[in-house]
């Protein structure tokens, strides 16, 4: 092998750890952006509007993440949505001032 070979193959290396690293911070960059989303979700249509707030929120997804949002498969963003909702909803229980702002109510499960 040549140092130019070498050279390109450390190169390579060095650029698939950073683009790794990259996505991975971006996931949970995206997973406490959909705290906010699901959160603002919830308070601008409530409760019994599941499938309108996960449009909702996707669309602002699109709108935030544009690149990520082609490579993201449709059932990953739910199950993330999901889990916004349910970190949600712990929180809204255990903050009074949260929940006064959103309007929980204890019965939503949409």
């Amino acid at each position: 092998m040549t140092l130019e070979i070498i050279i390109q193959i450390v190169i390579g290396i060095i650029l698939v750890i950073g683009a790794v690293c990259f996505i991975l911070n971006e996931k949970k960059t995206i997973k406490e952006w959909l705290f906010l989303a699901v959160t603002e979700a919830e308070k601008a249509l409530g409760s019994k509007m599941g499938r309108m707030k996960l449009a909702q929120v996707f669309n602002e997804f699109i709108k935030a993440f544009p690149i990520f949002s082609k490579f993201i498969k449709v059932g990953t963003f739910t199950k993330w949505v999901d889990l916004a909702l349910e970190q949600m909803r712990e929180y809204l229980q255990s903050n009074k001032n949260a929940k006064d702002y959103v309007g929980f109510t204890e019965q939503k499960k949409d």
